[in-house]
């Protein structure tokens, strides 16, 4: 039976568009009827908010205790052996607007992993692979670090993009990160087909961030995607109400043209991870 690519998304900054692009991606893999699963592996859980349906939030919110609340992600984590079936219930459905796109909910005590011991590596694969069938595309959001979440996703992942913004000391933060993985990648990751690095935020009027593009190109040449995700208002409008970039339409006609610019970079980047991991014909 088919498995799901599964692609990581990391970046060791925060504020460079890392949930931008999960929230993109799954946007585009919704967009094309594909079966797709985020997992959200940063505390923050931005993306489980903003993705989840709202029964799982009431629940949530109305939890007075750990036992009152919805299985979650830390719960798998928790867990020795988890079974398929415990990952089912951990898994929850997305929103109406998001409908075709499942979660695995992050939570705050995600955090107490991040120090977690070396055995845990392998965790998040080994939970993937119970469900891994059953979805066509699933994306793992990690936190602003690189510390065992991270680790645990890298280790999980068939495609890792690193997400840098050509802004100052976005150069450093991308290489930073990129040591890091590097390590990683040199002790083996079993699954791993590429890691590359994508730009984000990159507003091509401003001479800033056409220098710190060039030098961020410079630096990564042919790791770095060619489809850079500019700078547009209308990403972050389809992200505050909570809908699919693709989705999106309460805009100006001039912002309409903005989205579908995007969306096509979107598009392009979610047809390349089809294409590397043998979901789609190159």
């Amino acid at each position: 039976m088919s498995q799901a690519a599964i692609v990581a998304l990391l970046a060791m900054k925060g504020g460079v568009g890392k949930t931008t692009g999960t929230l993109c991606l799954a946007s585009a893999s919704r967009a094309k009827g594909l079966r797709t699963l985020v997992v959200d592996l940063d505390p923050q859980r931005n993306t489980t908010e903003t993705i989840i349906n709202p029964d799982y939030l009431a629940a949530v919110a109305a939890a007075r205790t750990r036992k009152d609340l919805p299985d979650m992600l830390v719960d798998l984590l928790e867990m020795e052996n988890p079974t398929r079936e415990d990952v089912l219930r951990a898994i929850h459905s997305g929103s109406d607007v998001w409908s075709g796109v499942d979660v695995l909910p992050a939570s705050l005590s995600l955090a107490s992993f991040e120090q977690g011991s070396p055995v845990m590596v392998t965790k998040l694969r080994e939970i993937l692979a119970l469900i891994s069938d059953l979805y066509d595309v699933i994306l793992l959001d990690c936190p602003p670090s690189f510390l065992m979440l991270t680790t645990m996703a890298a280790y999980a992942a068939q495609i890792i993009l690193v997400i840098g913004e050509p802004a100052r000391f976005g150069l450093s933060g991308l290489m930073d990160t990129w040591k890091l993985l590097a390590r990683l990648v040199e002790a083996g990751l079993p699954d791993l087909l590429e890691a590359a690095v994508i730009v984000n935020l990159y507003d091509q009027r401003e001479s800033d961030d056409r220098v710190r593009f060039k030098e961020i190109a410079a630096a990564f040449k042919s790791i770095m995607w060619a489809d850079v995700l500019f700078r547009r208002v209308v990403v972050g409008l389809a992200i505050d109400a909570g809908v699919p970039l693709h989705d999106y339409q309460d805009q100006p006609r001039y912002k309409d043209k903005r989205r579908e610019e995007v969306t096509t970079i979107v598009d392009g980047w979610l047809n390349s991870i089809l294409v590397k991991t043998g979901k789609k014909a190159a």
